[in-house]
């Protein structure tokens, strides 16, 4: 059979359905799959649908026949002991979705597959995330912590551009903002942002420096030897190296036939999603999630997301402050309150030219000038 995607009624329901690359991909590998079984050509099929739907007679005899051979197909992929079931359930939910978006009405009855999860991301410990981090380049080192304090997918990170960071990278503001337009996003969400904290951004700043000033449009993840192209490097080239790493430290075994490997990339994201302790639909909101009817409701002021992630990136860090970190934020907050003391005095000596307000103020403003002073020292 020819390739899936060159059938142009497949092309045009995966158009609809499946808002980014790794879902197409999901679906024709799925729907393949049913089309190979079940030698149908698709094209041929939604031409015959067409014919035949409003003659009764004739459209019942093809329901019928297309509801024996998805039938068949659901025995088969039943008997298959070496799929898990949460695979057996998409590829029928793929097949339904197919015919759903053509107005084909089945008539069988639907055997409600569980989306029962036989292999799972198992949880990966903070120490464990250290470890893979401290033996890996820095390239793929800033990838994987970002990915720890941003929650971000593998498939988004790698398409994130030097503009998505900039406003807050180049004002060194901590937690750095990044921006993401809803093309780089999955499950058709509007634009959203997420944060990195300090050690997020003081290793993306050691990583930048290491390449040549990006403009605006370049892809922050760069290609090791450079082709001169500006796209996007894949996300197994992430994927691959960290199961490389996982397995060479030894906190996973090799690759088993049928399984997935439970220490994966995504464990990364799991890691934010069981350590971020902000408010439930903020931190599903910087993960990208979809939020159903919250995505309304739920407030887009940055500042606020700001402070929330601030309070919750203690239990998200990886790395312990070093004293050194410490006295830097100590000297900024100190370097803040001097600004607003400077400020207050303005304040009270542009009050104070006032005739009406010095004189009520009298005494007073000589003393509240002093005591500014001083604490300002």
């Amino acid at each position: 059979m020819n390739n899936v995607a060159e059938f142009k009624t497949v092309e045009k329901w995966l158009t609809f359905r499946a808002s980014t690359p790794t879902t197409k991909n999901g679906y024709l590998c799925k729907f393949a799959y049913f089309l190979k079984i079940s030698k149908i050509n698709p094209d041929e099929l939604i031409n015959e649908w067409k014919t035949v739907r409003y003659d009764p007679l004739k459209k019942q005899k093809f329901i019928d026949k297309i509801s024996e051979i998805i039938e068949d197909f659901y025995v088969y992929l039943m008997n298959r002991k070496t799929l898990a079931e949460l695979t057996k359930r998409n590829t029928f939910m793929t097949i339904k979705s197919f015919m759903k978006f053509y107005n084909i009405p089945l008539e069988f009855k639907d055997p409600s597959l569980k989306a029962c999860v036989t292999y799972h991301n198992r949880d990966i410990k903070k120490e464990e995330i250290k470890k893979i981090l401290d033996v890996s380049k820095l390239r793929e080192k800033t990838f994987f912590l970002m990915m720890c304090e941003s929650g971000l997918r593998p498939d988004t990170m790698v398409k994130l551009k030097y503009k998505h960071i900039k406003q807050d990278f180049e004002k060194a503001i901590i937690p750095m903002k990044i921006w993401l337009p809803a093309e780089v996003l999955k499950d058709r969400v509007g634009d959203r942002f997420s944060f990195v904290g300090e050690d997020g951004y003081n290793l993306l700043k050691s990583y930048l420096s290491t390449l040549p000033k990006l403009n605006d449009d370049d892809y922050l993840f760069q290609p090791e030897k450079h082709t001169g192209k500006n796209e996007p490097l894949p996300p197994t080239t992430f994927s691959n190296y960290f199961r490389k790493i996982a397995i060479k430290l030894g906190l996973t075994e090799g690759r088993v036939k049928g399984k997935p490997n439970p220490l994966r990339l995504y464990c990364l994201r799991k890691y934010f999603r069981n350590n971020c302790k902000a408010e439930s639909s903020l931190r599903e909101f910087w993960m990208g999630h979809s939020l159903g009817v919250d995505e309304h409701y739920i407030q887009r002021d940055v500042e606020l997301h700001r402070r929330a992630y601030a309070e919750a990136y203690p239990l998200l860090r990886i790395y312990e402050p070093t004293s050194n970190n410490k006295v830097s934020s100590l000297e900024d907050e100190l370097k803040k309150a001097y600004q607003t003391i400077g400020q207050l005095q303005q304040i009270v000596t542009t009050l104070a030219s006032n005739e009406t307000i010095s004189n009520i103020l009298g005494k007073d403003r000589e003393k509240l000038l002093e005591q500014l002073q001083k604490l300002k020292q």
